[in-house]
């Protein structure tokens, strides 16, 4: 027993350290970084690879930044032009007075005028897979495959917040970096599964300001949020390939957001991914890599 309890702890070890090497060698393939206006609205994104290929566009969750897929990025751009858009309130880009969804859903239809004409694949979590779904309604000729990654349940027109997020917050600055990154934490609450992934994503949340250090992320991103029914789409339209990948253990995307949502859109494939919670690109990166890379394919 003993000696198999040994094989598990030198297998684990070995996974970790193989886990790191691929880390290490994503994040040396360093992106672009790029601005742009839409309404007043300076926004950023960041860009791996060829401008001419097709556009393969990852959008971040809720409170997180293009920089949650910088290791998840690079894997693709044999085939893509691959970019992480951040939302206003978001990584570089400007805050807003007030956001609702609609503002997000515009800001991705600008972003992709940025790019090529090609058919563009979407790969979203959390809050972006909403801005994405909602968007594929409205400008569904553009998209030719959609990812959801641990979606809330994104068929309501209507944004719910939990009232613990909806809470005003007073902004703070720290004078040193470390001591903010160590206050980093995933929300929802869940375990912190590669400490250097975890590390990573912390130090690129954070900004320097004249007054010290606070997150990029606009603290009262929902306290700030009105939430108001979104335009039907039309009533005849082509919905894109679409998968739906969600953590084993999340609490965001459940069982029931799982058979709302494939109720409504019974075209959409559902896949559960091991061993995750909601940040998934965090939890299992190399296994979420080796899925996106074979449903993509197949539908390139």
């Amino acid at each position: 027993m003993r000696q198999a309890s040994n094989k598990i702890i030198l297998l684990c070890q070995i996974m970790s350290v193989s886990l790191l090497n691929w880390f290490d060698q994503a994040l040396q393939k360093k992106p672009s970084v790029h601005r742009f206006i839409h309404k007043n609205h300076a926004l950023t994104y960041l860009a791996w690879g060829n401008p001419n290929k097709p556009p393969m566009i990852f959008l971040h969750g809720g409170l997180a930044n293009a920089a949650w897929f910088a290791h998840i990025a690079p894997s693709f751009t044999d085939q893509y032009y691959v970019c992480a858009l951040n939302f206003s309130g978001h990584g570089l880009s400007d805050w807003r007075d007030q956001y609702q969804l609609l503002d997000f859903i515009d800001e991705l239809d600008s972003f992709t005028s940025q790019l090529n004409s090609q058919p563009i694949s979407l790969v979203a979590h959390s809050l972006g897979a909403r801005v994405a779904f909602w968007y594929c309604r409205t400008r569904f000729n553009r998209v030719n495959y959609l990812c959801l990654l641990d979606p809330p349940d994104i068929t309501q027109s209507r944004v719910q917040l939990r009232q613990d997020l909806k809470k005003h917050r007073i902004q703070t600055f720290f004078r040193d970096a470390q001591a903010l990154i160590q206050r980093f934490k995933l929300i929802p609450k869940q375990p912190h599964y590669h400490a250097p992934i975890i590390r990573f994503v912390a130090e690129q949340s954070i900004t320097l300001t004249h007054e010290g250090y606070r997150w990029q992320a606009d603290i009262n991103l929902f306290a700030k949020f009105t939430s108001v029914d979104l335009p039907p789409g039309p009533e005849t339209f082509t919905f894109p390939i679409c998968d739906l990948i969600y953590g084993q253990h999340s609490e965001i995307c459940t069982a029931e957001a799982v058979n709302t949502i494939s109720c409504h859109y019974p075209q959409i494939q559902t896949i559960l991914l091991p061993h995750a919670h909601h940040a998934l690109m965090l939890d299992q990166p190399t296994a979420l890599v080796e899925l996106l890379q074979s449903r993509v394919d197949m539908h390139h």
